[in-house]
C-alpha cells in the first residue's frame, strides 16, 4: 500500500534543495501522519474494510458460478478501483495541506495553500500563485 505514496511525490515543489529520496521520505512520512491523524484516513480505511472485505467473503460464492480468469478478473477489478479512489480523494482531500505544512516546518519557504516555492519572497508578501498570505510565522 505505500506504493500508492509515490504518486504524490509530484506535490513537492520542483524547486526545493531536496533529493529524490528525501522527496519520498517527506511524503511516506506525511502519508502516514496524515492516516493517522485525520478522519479522512479512518474514512478510507473504513471504506477498505467496506469493499475488501465483503469482495474477498464472496470469492468462494461467486467462484463456483464463473470460471477462473474472469474470478481473478473481477477481484483485479474490485481492487485496482479502490486504489484509484484512494489517489483520487487523497489528491482532492487535505492531503496536499498536510504535506506543504510539514515542508514549512522543516524550513521550507512554502506556500501553505498551493505549495509555491516561495524563494526570494518576503514573508509577508502574498503567494504569486494563490494569493494567500503565509502565517506569521513564516
Amino acid at each position: 500500500m505505500l506504493l500508492i505514496w509515490r504518486f504524490f511525490v509530484r506535490l513537492v515543489p520542483a524547486g526545493l534543495p531536496l533529493s529524490k529520496r528525501e522527496r519520498n521520505d517527506i511524503v511516506r512520512w506525511t502519508a502516514r501522519a496524515w492516516m493517522r491523524r485525520s478522519r479522512t484516513g479512518w474514512t478510507l480505511q473504513g471504506s477498505y474494510v467496506l469493499i475488501m472485505l465483503p469482495a474477498m467473503f464472496a470469492m468462494p460464492f461467486v467462484s463456483a458460478k464463473v470460471p477462473g480468469t474472469i474470478r481473478f478478473g473481477f477481484f483485479f477489478l474490485i481492487v485496482l478501483l479502490w486504489f484509484s479512489a484512494l489517489i483520487v480523494i487523497m489528491r482532492n482531500w487535505s492531503f496536499p495541506q498536510h504535506l506543504y505544512a510539514e515542508l514549512r516546518t522543516q524550513g521550507h519557504n512554502v506556500c501553505p495553500n498551493c505549495g509555491y516555492h516561495r524563494q526570494g519572497l518576503e514573508d509577508t508578501a502574498p503567494c504569486p500563485e494563490c494569493a494567500t498570505v503565509p502565517p506569521s510565522g513564516g
